[in-house]
């Protein structure tokens, strides 16, 4: 009996527990796939597309300010950003997430970021390669394919990124 009794516990706390376990994050954009279709102004008033990084590796990274491994990994993209050669082989981009300018343009100054960012205030362009977790660093291919994707549990160096866009 007693053992019954136990086994009966066990199934219902297990079953309560997994009923509040979040759901696993939704990745819509993976390594194979090509980037999504987007338009992004840039804080240098430009327009990026999708279709306008065709033919340049491309370095998306996907962030909050209110993130502390964004605090972490945006650094490391400024030292890859550093070490690029002027020209127009590699594109480096953020995309907040649902954060508009008065509050990057500060936190984009914070940490001496230099590298394009486009300000979002809605999570419209995030939506399209994921349903949360950031940071997400995604590099695509010169045929505009995703090649890696990094998330908030595996960051890359700058050493990484260099190596990844060989």
């Amino acid at each position: 009996m007693t053992i019954m009794l136990l086994a009966a516990c066990q199934f219902m706390l297990a079953a309560c527990f997994h009923e509040d376990m979040p759901p696993a994050p939704v990745e819509r954009v993976q390594v194979g796939d090509p980037l999504p279709a987007m338009e992004l102004l840039m804080n240098d008033s430009t327009w990026v597309t999708t279709e306008s990084l065709r033919g340049r590796w491309v370095v998306l990274v996907l962030f909050s300010v209110k993130c502390g491994d964004c605090r972490r990994a945006l650094p490391e993209v400024q030292r890859f950003y550093d070490r690029q050669p002027l020209n127009d082989s590699t594109a480096v981009l953020a995309v907040s997430r649902a954060e508009g300018d008065s509050l990057v343009a500060p936190f984009w100054h914070e940490l001496s970021l230099t590298f394009p960012y486009s300000a979002q205030t809605d999570d419209h362009i995030y939506r399209l390669f994921a349903d949360r977790i950031v940071p997400r660093i995604y590099i695509a291919n010169p045929q505009g394919f995703v090649v890696h994707t990094f998330d908030d549990t595996h960051m890359p160096s700058a050493e990484l990124l260099l190596d990844a866009i060989k």
